[in-house]
């Protein structure tokens, strides 16, 4: 039991690990105005549907990762303003081959600083108290929606499903100083 929820505790975090990638898959849908980028102001709530749509087609999953993270994706939300990114995630229960299991809440402000900003991509660079520095690529898909790779290096406490989340913007702040 001890070692099925340390691989909880590890896929867990393996959401909250942002691999830096590069790309969009496929062309956003309406193209920036010369000089614009991509904003990531405002707060966003991960989508389950099209995260999982995605995960199915494209990863190499087994049954109980695919039963897993149908359950926890669509949870969580992130918020940015101009120095922080806070990711919150409610405490709820899981059903793994017919087990249950508790999980708790996270709400984690982070501090960010913008790497780059383009108009299809941002990426940055933050400090999470559970895994230390982190770079993060949001590949845009239009000014409301990216996604994120998630995983981890070969060897690391995250595994590299080869998985995407995907996040939709419910509020935008705007802000001169930064995307």
């Amino acid at each position: 039991m001890r070692d099925f929820a340390q691989a909880f505790r590890t896929a867990w975090l393996a959401m909250l690990v942002f691999v830096a990638t590069s790309g969009c898959e496929r062309a956003p849908q309406s193209a920036p105005a010369s000089g614009d980028v991509a904003s990531l102001r405002g707060t966003w709530v991960s989508d389950r549907q099209r995260s999982m749509d995605f995960n199915r087609a494209n990863a190499k999953l087994k049954p109980e990762t695919i039963e897993f993270l149908d359950q926890l994706l669509g949870r969580q939300t992130l918020a940015f303003d101009d120095r922080t990114m806070r990711a919150v995630m409610p405490a709820f229960q899981v059903s793994v081959k017919g087990k249950q299991y508790a999980m708790a809440a996270m709400d984690e402000p982070q501090p960010y600083e913008v790497l780059h900003a383009g108009a299809h991509v941002v990426v940055v660079r933050s400090e999470s108290r559970f895994i230390g520095t982190q770079v993060t690529t949001f590949n845009f898909i239009d000014a409301n929606t990216f996604w994120i790779y998630t995983g981890g290096p070969a060897g690391s406490e995250t595994p590299d499903l080869h998985t995407r989340e995907y996040f939709t913007r419910i509020r935008v702040e705007r802000s001169p100083q930064r995307p």
